[in-house]
C-alpha cells in the first residue's frame, strides 16, 4: 500500500510532501507516518483532508491535536450513491448537492431534512451515509466559500495518485521498495513534465484571501507576522 501525503505551503503552492509504503492501513501505521512528518519539521498543520481512512482520525488527534480533520465530501457522495439504483441516482445526487452546495449551514440542514424525508424509506442506507457526514459538512460551513471549495475534497491527492498510477503501470515492476520510492522521487522532482506540480502556476486560487482567513481561524498555528 502506498501512502501519499500532499500539502499546501504558506505561499499557496501544492507540494508532494511524502510517500510511504506499508503492508497495512491502521491507526498505528498512520501514527508512525504523522510522527515521521513531525520529526521532519512539519510541526503543526491547520487542516487535514482525507477519505474515511481507518485509524487516521485517532492518529491526528494524537500527533496534531490542534488540526481540524475533514473527510472528503466527494468520497461521501460516492459511498452514498452506491446504495441508490441507477434510475434514481441522478435525482438523489441533485438533492444531495443541495446540502453540500448550500449557501450556508442552515440551508444545508433544511436540504438534508428534505433528502431524509424523500429518500429515507426507499434508500435508507444512502441517507445514513449522508447523516453520518453532517458533522463534517457543518465544519465546512464555518469557512468562506473559497476555503470551503479548497478543503471539501481530497482531489489534490487524487491528482497525484493518478500520476503515480500511470507511472507504476508503465514501469510494471521494481526490484525492491527502495527502488520504487527513489524512482518516484526522481520522477516528481526532476522530470520537467511534472515540475509544474510545484511551480507558482500551481498556486491555489484566491490564496492570500484564504490565508488571511486561516490566520483568523487558527491564530495559534499561523504567525500573523
Amino acid at each position: 500500500m502506498l501512502y501519499v501525503v500532499v500539502g499546501i505551503n504558506a505561499d499557496g503552492q501544492k507540494e508532494l510532501i511524502a510517500l510511504y509504503v506499508s503492508n497495512t492501513e491502521s491507526a498505528t501505521e498512520w501514527m508512525n507516518i504523522l510522527d515521521n512528518l513531525k520529526e521532519r519539521g512539519l510541526s503543526e498543520t491547520c487542516i487535514i483532508v482525507s477519505d474515511g481512512l481507518k485509524g487516521l482520525k485517532e492518529a491526528i488527534e494524537n500527533v496534531y491535536p490542534k488540526a481540524m480533520h475533514i473527510t472528503c465530501t466527494v468520497h461521501m457522495i460516492r459511498n452514498a450513491a452506491k446504495y441508490v439504483s441507477h434510475s434514481m441516482k441522478s435525482d438523489f445526487l441533485r438533492d444531495l448537492k443541495n446540502i453540500y452546495g448550500a449557501d450556508n449551514w442552515e440551508s444545508a440542514k433544511h436540504s438534508f431534512e428534505y433528502l431524509k424525508n424523500k429518500w429515507g424509506g426507499s434508500n435508507k442506507r444512502a441517507v445514513e451515509v449522508v447523516e453520518r457526514a453532517m458533522d463534517n459538512i457543518e465544519k465546512l460551513f464555518s469557512f468562506s466559500k473559497a476555503l470551503r471549495t479548497l478543503v471539501y475534497t481530497s482531489n489534490i491527492v487524487e491528482n497525484y495518485n493518478s500520476v503515480i498510477g500511470s507511472f507504476l503501470a508503465a514501469k510494471k515492476s521494481f526490484n525492491n521498495i527502495n527502488q520504487l520510492l527513489l524512482d518516484l522521487y526522481v520522477h516528481f522532482g526532476y522530470n520537467p513534465r511534472y515540475k509544474k506540480l510545484n511551480q507558482k502556476s500551481n498556486r491555489v486560487r484566491n490564496w492570500y484571501r484564504i490565508y488571511e482567513e486561516l490566520m483568523d481561524v487558527f491564530p495559534n498555528l499561523l504567525n500573523k507576522n
